[in-house]
């Protein structure tokens, strides 16, 4: 049985709409909406492993969970290691 081959443009798209997520949570800070970022965080939790990303699942799980809790500090730290791994993840597509 060979292993499905995900495209590197689908993974360039996927994480361009992380970045956006990313945009979203970040900007509502002050205010953030909790039920929104749980939902996020489930749904990153669930098709990270489909599109290659198998170290963004623990990531997406500290996003929901921090949604959970309702806690600004740990949706800080969740979203600050979300964004390093994006675009850490980015720059290294782009380069191949």
């Amino acid at each position: 049985m060979t292993e499905f081959q995900l495209p590197p443009e689908a993974q360039k798209i996927y994480l361009n709409r992380r970045i956006k997520d990313y945009e979203r949570m970040f900007s509502e800070l002050d205010n953030p909406d909790f039920d929104f970022i749980k939902t996020l965080g489930h749904q990153i939790k669930g098709n990270a492993d489909t599109f290659k990303f198998p170290e963004l699942t623990p990531i997406a799980k500290k996003l929901e969970s921090a949604a959970m809790e309702r806690s600004v500090s740990a949706l800080q730290a969740a979203l600050l290691e979300f964004k390093d791994f994006v675009q850490n993840t980015q720059n290294k597509i782009n380069l191949m």
